[in-house]
């Protein structure tokens, strides 16, 4: 069983990594240069802020003993439609965004003490887990997976070769 103080170290530790790939770009490469498939790093940042901000408003209403908001029956269709709205946003604003989305996920996790994070409840997809799963596997290792895509990335754009395996 996790945590609250193990699921804040994977969570800042995921994005640390993330943000500390992207240093030394300037915001046009961040902005424009594929890091995910057709995202660029402003892609992936607001992306990241999107589902952080989805799981905390879930958890809070899970706290409160309220339904959820609305279920997400498609993931890929409700990343594309959460991209569309943010558009060409400026990389600095999705930065921020994801910086102030990391801050939040914090701050909930200062609000729930360790047996609480094995209360299950369903996730905005509708599976049922329980609550740390919210943390680990929705915040810190899907910001993970993208920090290790945003490494690579690196490596490539600084003309280093990856290891062969």
């Amino acid at each position: 069983m996790a945590t609250v103080s193990e699921l804040k170290q994977e969570v800042n530790e995921a994005h640390e990594r993330f943000f500390a790939a992207l240093e030394g770009f300037d915001e046009t490469v961040r902005e424009t240069q594929p890091i995910s498939g057709v995202w660029s790093a402003r892609d992936v940042a607001g992306h990241l802020a999107d589902w952080h901000n989805e799981i905390i408003d879930a958890v809070e209403r899970i706290r409160a003993n309220q339904q959820p908001k609305r279920p997400i029956r498609d993931v890929d269709a409700w990343n594309h439609d959460q991209a569309a709205l943010r558009g060409i946003q400026p990389w600095s604003e999705a930065e921020a965004d994801l910086r102030q989305a990391w801050e939040r996920v914090l701050q909930t996790l200062d609000q729930i003490d360790d047996d609480e994070l094995e209360r299950r409840a369903p996730y905005p997809t509708g599976t049922v887990e329980p609550l740390r799963s919210f943390f680990r596997r929705l915040i810190a290792r899907h910001t993970r997976t993208h920090a290790e895509e945003a490494e690579s990335w690196r490596m490539r754009m600084l003309g280093v070769r990856e290891r062969p395996e």
